[in-house]
């Protein structure tokens, strides 16, 4: 998107209805008019939006007030609703407002929009509803390229890491199995995949680090301490970038590890106004420091299972990246044929990894053979059954 230039008023669209607005509305403003014909011109030239596609000043219904409010700009998909965008003068510098009225109006029940963004021709700001939350997110999607089919070989990168764990999705995973399982997750979330780029660098080197930890927590006292400490300072510097004062880490791995909890569910207060991709791995990194701890309170270091403690922020950290990255999640956890399918094709890939020394996972064909095999069985079965 390029930064505002003005529209002369005879290449406006929907002019009509822009100029009536002026005379009927004591708020309106021109200078906001021209940033709203900008954003209009930008939308169909950097996205790719048609112009029968856009709408402005469409009524929308709010909920216990009288009177219908007017979004500045709507974006159909479909014939739906698809993205809401207010617009401010240039002179406006705090959008907080205009963020808070877009997400507003893209909630309501006759609207249901997937994006809100506002802009007032400098600045240009996008959140994307997952369920009743809006997550900010970089930018709205180029609609000349189609979704389901972009970026495939990145997809299949992303999906050789991922795998593993996903054999393991919404279930308990026996003791026998949790430090292979942490290795797995270790392992995913240090390789720079699709998946993980828009997590903060320094939570992913914590929750890295603690993982290190967990698939071998009865290691060498040295090595445990150490990465408990690394972990410790990646949670440090995350909070330092922000300008907050932290205090992770000192001593050995269990005073680390049962400081570190407190200390995270105390900043975490703060943050849980805001669903982001990285309140997601921090609540995930919180989850994993209560399981570490949780092994210590027994009279000799032994793995449990993973329960739903874990696996409830496993799921949600890996949902909201799909669906940030490649707009597409996890079935519903009440889906239990698709989250079925999902851990019967995975299962191969997670084999593989308890064989592997290495803690390589299966080549990205590997993977994709073995799930197209495990999913034409399984729907070969179910053809089977029906014909019985």
């Amino acid at each position: 998107m390029v930064p505002f230039y003005e529209i002369p008023k005879d290449a406006w669209l929907f002019r009509s209805a822009a100029e009536k607005r002026g005379p009927a509305d004591r708020r309106w403003t021109e200078a906001e008019e021209h940033v709203r014909q900008w954003c209009l011109h930008e939308l169909i030239r950097a996205y790719g939006v048609s112009v029968r596609d856009l709408e402005i000043e469409r009524p929308i219904r709010v909920a216990r007030e009288r009177h219908p409010h007017r979004a500045d700009i709507v974006v159909s998909q479909a014939g739906k609703p698809y993205i809401v965008v207010e617009c401010k003068s240039v002179r406006v510098k705090n959008l907080a407002a205009a963020m808070h009225q877009a997400t507003n109006y893209a909630s309501q029940s006759d609207v249901r929009a997937t994006f809100a963004a506002c802009t007032n021709g400098t600045t240009w700001l996008v959140r994307r509803r997952i369920g009743d939350e809006w997550i900010a997110v970089s930018d709205i999607p180029d609609l000349r390229i189609p979704q389901a089919n972009s970026e495939w070989r990145k997809i299949l990168f992303a999906v050789t890491y991922l795998t593993p764990l996903l054999h393991w999705l919404d279930g308990p995973v026996p003791a026998r199995h949790a430090a292979k399982y942490f290795g797995a997750m270790q392992v995913f979330l240090h390789a720079q995949n699709e998946l993980t780029e828009a997590t903060d660098r320094k939570l992913l080197w914590a929750a890295d680090n603690l993982l290190r930890v967990l698939s071998d927590v009865t290691d060498d006292p040295g090595y445990t301490d150490g990465k408990m400490a690394a972990a410790c300072d990646g949670l440090n510097q995350f909070w330092l970038a922000r300008g907050v004062t932290a205090h992770f880490g000192g001593g050995a791995l269990w005073i680390m590890a049962h400081d570190a909890y407190a200390e995270l569910s105390m900043h975490l207060e703060d943050e849980r106004k805001q669903a982001t991709v990285d309140l997601a791995v921090m609540r995930l990194i919180l989850s994993l420091l209560a399981y570490l701890n949780g092994l210590h309170s027994m009279r000799s270091v032994r793995y449990e299972d993973v329960t739903d403690d874990v696996q409830r922020e496993v799921r949600a950290y890996i949902d909201m990246a799909l669906i940030l990255r490649f707009n597409a999640g996890l079935p519903d956890t009440l889906d239990k044929m698709s989250v079925r399918d999902i851990q019967d094709s995975c299962q191969p890939a997670w084999e593989h990894f308890l064989s592997s020394s290495d803690r390589i996972g299966l080549s990205v064909w590997q993977v994709l053979a073995a799930m197209v095999a495990q999913m034409f069985r399984r729907e070969n079965g179910r053809k089977h059954q029906h014909g019985n």
